[in-house]
């Protein structure tokens, strides 16, 4: 929240206050109006005037391009001018412009490479496909996407799939379209999924059953165990635990249960802040597979809104011999995407 207010007010102080050299009285009331416009649109979010997708939606759009640019406008024109105020804030205007026509639809495939001196000489070269996020509402009207990705993903060839949750984004229902295109998505030992914060809008047990049908297993605080000859890694999936204003489903004690110390071990949990919260003190999880971040959406670099909400919400992350991979996920409630770009993970796992 202060973040947006931040955003908000600071250009509006700068130009009232003159500081942005040539900016008239036009230039001020139109700072002002977006501001109240963002304020209506904040209010919004917390009122039932219509849709809650549609008031999300709605809120970032004006953020994005409207707030934004004029922020922009503003520390730009602070020290150049007005001028080249306005050039900047139409040209961010720009590049936010492709983000939501064609950034998040452009798929990415990454590989990855994770060495371990815990992981079986059988499964060194283990390939692990890792997605999440899928939020698949906001593919209804580009369906296309979801038959590219699972194209990519199984193009991979790898040799298990896991998803990190968050498959919908308000009701189960939205997944209904896809379903034939999902149950595609198949590897020789599985594929594996947990449940993420939004997945709990509606009954989780419609979900659950729906994911069953599509030939996905879900780990509710559960484990897996893969076998290459007398060699085994266990696959462990944890509802979602996470920090507030998320709620807590979730046992990792339960999810752990009956698997031998100093066994490698992959740890699907949705929501990354759980590393530092409870695996990184209280197990052995050599390997941990998050989402939920988005990395906001929006990146450059290592640069991301995300950072002022979590410690670790996009890539690799790594405590001594511990590592945690953070998605930037697939979709979202807002169809928008700079940088961030939707993505694919396949990590090899190699022994050392």
């Amino acid at each position: 929240m202060l973040f947006f207010l931040l955003i908000l007010f600071l250009p509006d102080l700068l130009v009232w206050l003159g500081l942005v050299d040539g900016a008239d009285l036009g230039s001020k009331v139109a700072c002002s109006a977006i501001s109240v416009l963002m304020l209506l649109m904040m209010a919004a979010l917390y009122a039932r005037w219509f849709g809650r997708l549609r008031r999300m939606r709605l809120f970032f759009l004006c953020f994005i391009m409207l707030a934004m640019p004029k922020t922009l406008f503003a520390l730009v024109g602070w020290p150049f001018g007005f001028g080249a105020g306005i050039v900047v804030a139409l040209l961010a205007m720009t590049v936010f412009a492709y983000g939501f026509i064609a950034g998040w639809l452009k798929l990415k495939v990454h590989q990855e490479v994770m060495y371990s001196k815990d992981l079986p000489k059988a499964f060194d070269g283990y390939r692990v496909l890792h997605f999440s996020d899928l939020h698949a509402g906001i593919f209804q009207c580009q369906p296309w996407f979801v038959d590219l990705l699972v194209s990519e993903m199984c193009a991979q060839k790898a040799d298990l799939m896991v998803f990190t949750g968050d498959l919908v984004n308000l009701n189960a229902v939205e997944i209904l379209r896809f379903m034939p295109v999902l149950s595609r998505a198949k590897a020789p030992d599985g594929v594996f999924a947990v449940l993420g914060n939004h997945d709990y809008y509606d009954k989780k047990e419609k979900l659950v059953r729906l994911e069953t049908e599509m030939g996905w297993e879900v780990l509710n605080d559960e484990n897996q165990i893969i076998t290459r000859g007398d060699d085994s890694i266990a696959i462990v999936g944890v509802e979602h635990i996470g920090l507030p204003p998320f709620y807590t489903y979730g046992c990792l004690a339960a999810a752990m249960e009956g698997l031998p110390d100093g066994m490698f071990k992959i740890l699907l949990s949705h929501n990354p802040a759980h590393w530092r919260m409870e695996v990184l003190g209280e197990t052995d999880v050599q390997l941990t597979l998050s989402g939920h971040t988005h990395a906001a959406q929006m990146r450059l670099g290592r640069l991301s809104p995300a950072r002022l909400m979590y410690r670790e919400w996009g890539g690799w992350y790594a405590e001594g011999d511990r590592r945690l991979y953070v998605s930037a996920g697939l979709g979202g409630t807002v169809p928008f995407r700079l940088f961030a770009w939707p993505e694919i993970t396949v990590i090899q796992l190699r022994c050392g």
